[in-house]
């Protein structure tokens, strides 16, 4: 990341690796490790109406 807002707000979420999703600001269980799991953002609200 080479935008420094980008990678600071990365940090503070807990991202270690791209690409990861956060929902209502927080990182998904998904994106804690390595890479993104489908079935675990569609469980954190992914593609959910609010």
């Amino acid at each position: 990341m080479h935008d420094i807002k980008a990678a600071a707000r990365a940090k503070a979420l807990g991202v270690r690796s791209v690409p990861a999703v956060a929902i209502d600001g927080q990182l998904a269980g998904c994106c804690a490790g390595r890479g993104v799991d489908e079935a675990v953002l569609r469980v954190a609200g992914l593609g959910q109406v609010r």
